[in-house]
């Protein structure tokens, strides 16, 4: 049965061709698709996870309210109304007792490590320029170990800021936009106050415009300075053993606290939801494909088996039974489905290769693409899933037919 479904694969050798293209082109195309889309996925997942904190708690903002301003400025009258109601943040926003979460999260097991962070927005001021940004507080050391901000430093030393001294380290974009070189000068102004001076000692780059353009980072005692709030913080940023923990993490913390207690993923929950937005379509362009390449297999067995009629009538004439005249024609939509989606996986994983040598502008790296064997079990799979279903109606159609009508029909 092998030898003569093999017989009429060649008997038509350009059809069977054209056919086994169709289906490599297919695959391949789902391979470099599915590569480069889930792999420029893992680079953004990674720069979510990496940059910042798998879990962060954070000052909640407490917000004026009738209520707080009746027992403060009028507590001797019974009846109050507001022709306007009050409105605004009643003050800085800051974590109540840091050094009960300290305590807490030295004794969870799963807490890799910890830092606690002061943030707020700033004017950087070099001579004419000033930019608005964030000022970010941290402990160099302790931030480190949360974060991977230390391996993106592209001139002088991330640790540089231990020592404080009002030392900044600030991203590639906000550097070239104020023309800031290393050991230069640059001006911090917080509201009101005098602007502050700080010296440049180091300049990052993470391929994230947002930060790179906007963020800069200094000893967490010299924010807190700068903004004449000392001892306290507004953030911990949390590194975990696992961070597959993190949403049952926050969770769990959320419970007992008025703080914010936000994981990774719930934070950049807008970003995500793009991702599924993109596994959506990455599904619908695969299935356009493989439907194409499926009604190429159809076609080459459903003219095969109107050609081979007078074949088919000998075979049934001989024994033959519908079923084994049926796998006669399965087995050939098989392996022009097989071989196909075969050389399609070694063609997509040479396009990929390829791919994750090429420099794209924005990332630090080359374009992150994707080998992941799962991928390819899918593309495979995805191919013979399209060759059982395109050769099954031919098949069927050829399994029924019958020997008599075969003869009566002149064939």
């Amino acid at each position: 049965m092998i030898f003569l479904a093999f017989r009429h694969i060649f008997a038509r050798p350009k059809q069977s061709l054209l056919t086994l293209l169709g289906v490599s082109l297919g695959t391949t195309a789902f391979i470099t698709f599915a590569a480069i889309m889930t792999g420029f996925q893992t680079f953004i997942i990674d720069q979510l996870v990496n940059n910042d904190a798998y879990v962060k708690i954070s000052a909640k903002e407490k917000m004026v309210s009738e209520k707080d301003l009746n027992e403060s400025l009028f507590k001797e009258k019974n009846h109050v109304f507001w022709l306007t109601s009050p409105s605004g943040r009643q003050e800085s926003a800051k974590i109540n007792y840091p050094l009960g979460w300290f305590h807490k999260l030295d004794k969870d097991t799963r807490v890799l490590a910890y830092s606690p962070l002061i943030g707020a927005m700033v004017l950087y001021i070099k001579g004419g320029i000033s930019l608005s940004g964030k000022l970010q507080g941290v402990d160099p050391v302790n931030q480190a170990k949360v974060t991977n901000i230390a391996s993106y430093m592209v001139q002088g030393d991330y640790q540089s800021l231990a020592g404080g001294g009002n030392r900044i380290i600030i991203g590639i974009g906000l550097a070239t936009k104020l023309g800031a070189k290393l050991k230069d000068t640059i001006l911090i102004s917080v509201g009101k106050s005098d602007p502050i001076p700080f010296k440049l000692s180091g300049i990052y780059k993470t391929g994230i415009v947002n930060l790179d353009d906007t963020v800069g980072y200094a000893h967490l005692r010299d924010v807190q300075s700068a903004l004449s709030r000392p001892s306290e913080i507004t953030d911990i940023a949390i590194r975990l053993t696992a961070v597959e923990d993190s949403q049952a993490f926050a969770a769990e913390y959320s419970e007992f606290t008025d703080e914010k207690v936000q994981s990774w993923d719930q934070s950049n929950a807008s970003i995500l939801s793009v991702f599924s937005l993109q596994d959506f379509i990455r599904t619908f362009i695969t299935v356009a494909i493989m439907i194409v390449a499926s009604f190429g297999i159809y076609n080459i067995l459903n003219i095969l088996v109107n050609q081979k009629r007078k074949d088919i009538g000998i075979l049934r004439s001989f024994g033959y039974d519908p079923s084994e005249i049926q796998n006669l024609f399965m087995i050939q939509g098989l392996f022009l489905g097989i071989s196909g989606g075969l050389i399609g996986l070694v063609l997509g994983f040479v396009m990929s290769l390829y791919l994750s040598t090429l420099k794209i502008s924005g990332m630090t790296d080359n374009m992150r693409i994707n080998f992941s064997p799962k991928l390819y079990l899918m593309g495979i799979g995805m191919a013979i899933a399209a060759s059982v279903i395109s050769s099954y109606l031919p098949a069927r159609s050829a399994g029924k037919l019958n020997p008599i009508d075969i003869v009566r029909s002149g064939e």
